[in-house]
């Protein structure tokens, strides 16, 4: 069940949480997410991961599902829920976004002789398969 038609347009920095939630959330939940990668036990690495992403997603997004639902600005825990993907996915793409923008301003900007020197440096470098390796 989607309640896509029912969203408002949300800028990414509005949401339901303070600056120093988001700083906590954000600071507590890779803690804990590093602490999972590191932890030793299943069951225990499982629940500091899960607990990790949730918290880190929390503080990403500005956003608690919890929170909307305690305070009364979500309908059903579904739409909270829903509501924090959405998102988690609008961050994500924004981000994507940024990045390729970054990347085809460098690629546009780069003169074409720097790109023909690199060429020239990493060519005579690259040794084929059927030359033996030398230490």
């Amino acid at each position: 069940m989607s309640f896509r038609s029912q969203r408002p347009n949300i800028q990414l920095n509005q949401g339901n949480l303070g600056n120093a939630e988001r700083w906590f959330c954000t600071l507590a939940g890779l803690g804990l997410t590093v602490s999972a990668v590191r932890g030793k036990g299943f069951f225990r690495r499982l629940s500091l991961g899960a607990t990790g992403l949730s918290l880190l997603a929390r503080g990403v997004t500005g956003y608690c599902p919890a929170k909307a639902v305690l305070t009364g600005s979500s309908p059903s825990w579904l739409h909270a829920l829903d509501e924090q993907w959405y998102r988690l996915k609008m961050v994500a793409g924004a981000r994507h976004d940024q990045a390729r923008e970054v990347r085809e301003a460098i690629e546009v900007r780069r003169p074409v002789p720097t790109l023909n020197t690199v060429a020239k440096v990493v060519a005579p470098t690259r040794m084929s398969t059927s030359e033996p390796r030398r230490h």
